[in-house]
């Protein structure tokens, strides 16, 4: 899965978010000999071996953008750099990757109501939340591409629907409106485009919908568990119809070309799945209405 930004870091830079920054921790950054910086966290208090824990990779804009160093293989680097003798400029000591046990959701949850209380918690209560999700879809095809957009105007938007006609559906022709994240999909992703029973309700289905790394190049708050993307304009799938034989093409459709009103786009950050809210559309037999 690839991406195009629509808010940019630093130029030289591409920021891959590891995990928050517990309340309270510190941050430091250390310079890699790959060109990485990594941003690293440490709790408060004296500084004890193992205690840091990586928060943020920034990738070298020229890196491949398939993410060669990773969060794990930038841990090994460093701790490869320190084990050889080389100084080390935040005096950092060899860490790891999040360890559920070292910081549980609850532990942070009971800190964060005492700074908001001014008090520790007398009580914890359990809650039943409801499990209750569709179970039956209409299947349009393999999810290609995802164009969201925040902050444009119509005439933007009339432009682009305009010209994406006129190109049949050729992004790299058209004029985007400010602020356009693409999103796409390789056919490894196997992400299913697909539809409630009565058609009124888009959904993606299955495969790999990871965006964490690229929640900032997005324009997201990536603090949020659910992220807001922006408005969907466009949506591009493959799909195998009778009326081309059945043969696998590229279809592609403007969300809210009639009306002007588009879903917006959202990401559930521990699920890792993307997910459309609102809009006025409809699946009918010819494709994506409006």
């Amino acid at each position: 899965m690839t991406w195009r930004t629509k808010r940019t870091m630093p130029t030289e830079f591409r920021a891959e978010h590891v995990q928050e920054k517990p309340s309270r921790w510190r941050v430091r950054t250390i310079r890699t000999r790959t060109g990485h910086q990594l941003r690293v966290g440490f709790p408060p208090g004296p500084r004890r071996r193992g205690s840091g824990r990586l928060l943020e990779i920034l990738h070298p804009r020229g890196e491949n953008p398939g993410c060669e160093v990773t969060p794990r293989r930038a841990i090994e680097i460093v701790n490869k750099e320190l084990s050889n003798g080389a100084k080390n400029p935040a005096e950092l000591v060899i860490f790891g990757l999040p360890n559920p046990a070292d910081l549980p959701e609850t532990e942070r949850a009971e800190e964060l109501y005492e700074e908001f209380h001014g008090e520790p918690p007398k009580e914890s209560l359990e809650v039943q939340r409801s499990a209750r999700m569709r179970t039956d879809y209409a299947g349009l095809g393999l999810l290609d591409t995802l164009v969201v957009a925040d902050g444009f105007s119509q005439q933007e938007f009339n432009r682009f629907r305009e010209e994406m006609s006129r190109e049949n559906g050729n992004l790299g022709r058209v004029h985007k409106p400010v602020n356009t994240g693409i999103i796409t999909f390789s056919s490894s992703d196997r992400v299913t485009l697909a539809s409630n029973a009565a058609g009124t309700q888009l959904y993606l289905i299955g495969g790999n919908q990871d965006l964490t790394p690229c929640l900032l190049e997005l324009g997201a708050d990536p603090s949020k568990d659910q992220v807001d993307l922006g408005f969907c304009l466009c949506v591009r799938y493959i799909a195998e119809k009778a009326h081309v034989n059945h043969a696998p093409s590229l279809y592609w459709h403007i969300l809210g070309e009639e009306t002007n009103r588009p879903p917006r786009l959202a990401y559930d950050k521990l699920k890792r799945e993307i997910f459309f809210t609102g809009g006025e559309y409809v699946v009918k037999a010819p494709g994506i209405i409006n």
